[in-house]
């Protein structure tokens, strides 16, 4: 064989080494958070919302202190929507980012999700329904948006752009999220 034929070979055989990889670590994460899955429902324009209350393992432990009630919306149409932004084409840092998101609102804000105070989003930025979001809120990749709904009508957001720079630390991003959001839900309405 040629050399160039056996470099070929050995880079065809690394990319598909690296997608069975990849394919494993995605079906291992899917079973470990399987109440995540089963709480996301899809909608028609590209979002996922969460539903219901999340598992034993993912409600809040005693010492963990979400913001007080005093601090909750008033009505329905009052709320705190998360969004967790990616593209197309998932890499692994925008699916941590989800799964570090989830992983937060579940340990911190469990009450606020079940009583609609709070709402989590996922969505595909780059699909054309989706378009909008990329100007509104300065998205250039994978993000974490925090928008305020008052009467129905947003009134405020913060895009946590720091957040992917501590993709690889679990701990450090779920905690720095968990105060970014206590924050933001006691600014003034």
């Amino acid at each position: 064989m040629k050399p160039r034929s056996i470099l070929t070979a050995v880079l065809l055989a690394f990319v598909a080494a690296c997608v069975v990889v990849l394919i494993v670590q995605e079906v291992q994460r899917a079973a470990r958070q399987p109440a995540a899955a089963s709480d996301v429902a899809a909608e028609g324009d590209g979002t996922l919302e969460s539903k219901g209350t999340p598992s034993s393992a993912e409600a809040p432990h005693a010492g963990k202190t979400p913001a007080a009630k005093s601090d909750r919306p008033k009505t329905k149409a009052d709320r705190v929507v998360v969004y967790s932004f990616h593209r197309s084409v998932r890499c692994p840092a925008c699916i941590k980012m989800e799964a570090y998101t989830k992983k937060a609102l579940y340990k911190s804000f469990a009450e606020r999700l079940e009583d609609g105070s709070v709402e989590l989003k996922v969505v595909d930025y780059e699909r054309p329904e989706n378009e909008h979001f990329r100007d509104e809120f300065a998205l250039f990749g994978a993000s974490v948006v925090l928008v305020r709904i008052q009467d129905g009508k947003q009134t405020g957001f913060e895009n946590l752009m720091n957040l992917v720079v501590l993709v690889d630390q679990e701990v450090v991003f779920i905690q720095s999220l968990q105060e970014q959001l206590a924050a933001f839900l006691r600014e003034p309405q």
